[in-house]
């Protein structure tokens, strides 16, 4: 995994310092807004958008281009999720066989609000309510999609055939691309989003997250002891 890290609290800092000590994680600084202005909007006022995002996006895809036989272009808040294959890398097996020609994977983004939790309070952990972030386990609620709503995405590509990233696609590329069906796998964001006239009964309900928690506990827990966040024992 790589970081590009403009800033982060100490807590944060515990944890990409542990996944860089267990080399996991590549950190790489990126003080961007100390050269020029930075615009976290998509006003576009700044002199570059969202701390350089493009720029960011296309140097992880040639950083990449001989170590990886893939690249997942994502934000902090983001997951892809596989819906029928229990890994990602088994997903992308199936994928790539059935579409040998296909170099840019698309996948739809639903968003999961974070003002809305579940009812059960299954992950609801007393224990994890200090630490800073979000539990994704406990937003299983997410905002309908309508056909005429415009339908953001996020990519997994094969970095040798991409010439140039945007922020949802690649601008420039050898080979196809696939629009990954959202019933096989999609793109869960957890936001704290305004839902507007939406009420919860208007909401959907998505357990799959859920499917991951057995193996996701455990290893929470394992990082957050010992990277020094919380002192938790499994």
């Amino acid at each position: 995994m790589f970081i590009y890290n403009n800033s982060c609290g100490p807590e944060m800092e515990k944890v990409l310092q542990y996944y860089q000590k267990e080399h996991a994680l590549d950190i790489i600084s990126w003080p961007i807004d100390e050269y020029i202005e930075s615009d976290i909007e998509w006003s576009f006022k700044g002199q570059v958008h969202n701390y350089g995002q493009l720029t960011i996006m296309n140097d992880c895809i040639y950083r990449n281009m001989d170590l990886s036989r893939y690249v997942l272009l994502a934000d902090m808040e983001q997951i892809i999720l596989p819906y029928k294959h229990a890994t990602l890398p088994l997903l992308l097996i199936e994928l790539q066989n059935q579409n040998s020609d296909v170099t840019e994977f698309l996948f739809e983004t639903h968003i999961h609000p974070i003002s809305v939790s579940d009812d059960e309070g299954r992950f609801d952990f007393p224990e994890w309510r200090s630490v800073p972030g979000v539990n994704i386990l406990k937003y299983v609620y997410k905002i309908p999609i309508s056909p005429d709503d415009f339908k953001s995405t996020k990519m997994i590509v094969n970095p040798r055939a991409i010439k140039q990233s945007a922020v949802f696609y690649a601008l420039q590329k050898y080979g196809e691309t696939l629009y990954v069906p959202k019933d096989t796998a999609r793109v869960l964001q957890f936001n704290d989003v305004e839902l507007g006239s939406l009420g919860k009964e208007n909401l959907m309900i998505d357990y799959r997250v859920w499917d991951f928690g057995t193996q996701l506990v455990p290893k929470i827990n394992d990082v957050l002891g010992k990277s020094g966040v919380n002192n938790i024992s499994n």
